[in-house]
Formats: C-alpha cells, sequence, structure tokens
C-alpha cells in the first residue's frame, strides 16, 4: 500500500530529511519518501494515519491531507 500525504512547513530539503528520519525511527517495516519540492511525504507500507500524523507533528510539521 501507498500513501502520498502533504505536509505543510517544510521549508528546506533539511526539513524533509527531519521528517523521513522521524517517521523511519518511529514506525517500522515502511518504505519513506519526502519531496520539498512537492511538499509531500510518500509511505510504501502498512502505517496508520493518525500515528503518520502524529510523527509528523512532533517533528514540528503538519499533515494536510492525504493527496
Amino acid at each position: 500500500m501507498k500513501t502520498v500525504y502533504k505536509i505543510s512547513g517544510m521549508s528546506c530539503e533539511g526539513c524533509a530529511s527531519t521528517i523521513k528520519q522521524a517517521i523511519n525511527d518511529h514506525i517500522p517495516n515502511i518504505i519513506v519518501a519526502t519531496s520539498f519540492d512537492s511538499q509531500t511525504l510518500t509511505i510504501s507500507g502498512n502505517a496508520e494515519r493518525s500515528l503518520v500524523e502524529k510523527v509528523v507533528k512532533e517533528a514540528g510539521y503538519h499533515v494536510d491531507g492525504v493527496v
């Protein structure tokens, strides 16, 4: 399963890396990609949306929705 989330608050490539690392640290057995250009987070695998939103928020960003 692949889910793409629209993220607000990413202002640089470092932000994208921070979000990717936070997701990898908290949600095992998934593949994570972030894109500063499109302001998205893509998760391939099984991850509950509520957990993704929580981890992104704790990292200092916000999930605007699923694309």
